[in-house]
């Protein structure tokens, strides 16, 4: 399971899902210092991703949290240990 620090605030969508099934969101951003984890292609637009941070859900430019932020080892990132 791979996880990004964010290293530079990260302009974001804040995902939520209407009772019918609609996703919508709100413009939002994610501080430097975050661990964000990947979650799979985003249905917002052509080169998003969702992520996950704080049990929330947030739609980023895939580009963007590559270059905004580092990939980090689950054990550096203060979670379960690291296993290869």
């Amino acid at each position: 399971m791979q996880r990004y620090r964010i290293n530079m605030p990260l302009v974001a969508v804040r995902l939520s899902s209407s009772s019918n099934g609609d996703t919508g969101g709100v413009m939002s951003s994610l501080p430097s210092g975050a661990i964000v984890e990947p979650r799979g292609p985003s249905d917002l637009g052509t080169g998003m991703i969702e992520v996950s941070w704080e049990f929330l859900r947030y739609a980023v430019f895939e580009r963007d949290l590559k270059v905004r932020g580092s990939l980090v080892r689950t054990a550096a990132a203060g979670l379960e240990p690291y296993s290869q």
